[in-house]
């Protein structure tokens, strides 16, 4: 399904211009152009009432294929709709290129912000968990996600040391009842699925971390402080209590490796 998507897209003429088809990319940007051309047309424009054709027409004008502005649902208010239509088509983006180096030239859409932004916006924090750890596993795995086809280069591949994506687990919370009402066991269903795949995800790491080091990889520049640690610590107290004194030792193992000891 994916695969015909992005054909309907890339043969699109005046899509493939807005895309910049002639430029030497190894996959194209207009998947993540038909969700950034919403979000910087239609984004900050809180147009009331609902069945507005403008959206679909926006689109049409802007290039978009004939069958996503035909994709606009007119029951619907325009900035739902805009909304939808924008992560509908970066997690597409995302499903095909997951390390997003060739999403386009904006470091913000390459960094996958906009997108997480999104998911956030949508109560989806599981699948920006999930779209952030298979972008980490992507540009350290793959050397087809380590070029930069905007600056003609591959980056190097990067040892699989806990460094700075230490802070990630800043930002582990579901979102709030408050902007995303569910029921009491759905809640906490998420919650528990959540808590062990970025408990799982941070052994994995720290396991990589520790062969790296016996192997003479050296850690890099980053997140190398109590406080990075300390985030990680936060996410086990609250999240796996039933692992918790296996889990710090780990962590304390990895703090070593980096010079550091951990207060606890």
């Amino acid at each position: 399904m994916t695969a015909s998507i992005a054909s309907g897209v890339s043969s699109t003429p005046a899509w493939r211009t807005r895309a910049g088809l002639g430029r030497r990319h190894e996959l194209p940007g207009h998947l993540w152009d038909v969700a950034d051309f919403a979000r910087t047309t239609f984004g900050g424009r809180g147009v009331a009432g609902f069945g507005d054709p403008n959206l679909a027409t926006s689109l049409r004008l802007g290039g978009a294929p004939a069958f996503v502005a035909a994709s606009v649902d007119q029951a619907r208010a325009w900035r739902d709709e805009e909304q939808a239509i924008r992560l509908a088509w970066f997690w597409i983006g995302f499903t095909v290129e997951p390390s997003l180096q060739r999403s386009g030239p904006s470091n913000s859409t390459r960094s996958g912000e906009y997108m997480k932004q999104s998911l956030l916006r949508a109560g989806m924090q599981l699948h920006r968990g999930f779209s952030e750890v298979a972008r980490l596993v992507a540009m350290r795995e793959f050397t087809a996600a380590r070029h930069d086809p905007v600056r003609g280069v591959t980056r190097d591949a990067a040892p699989w040391l806990l460094d700075s994506d230490l802070w990630f687990y800043g930002h582990w919370r579901l979102p709030s009842d408050r902007d995303h009402p569910v029921p009491v066991a759905v809640r906490d269903r998420q919650r528990a699925l959540q808590a062990s795949f970025l408990g799982n995800f941070m052994r994995m790491q720290a396991y990589l971390h520790l062969d790296a080091i016996a192997r003479g990889a050296v850690p890099t520049s980053g997140a190398r402080t109590v406080d990075a640690f300390n985030h990680v610590r936060d996410f086990l107290v609250a999240e796996q209590p039933a692992t918790l004194a296996a889990d710090l030792a780990l962590l304390r193992q990895v703090a070593a490796t980096q010079g550091l000891t951990l207060p606890w």
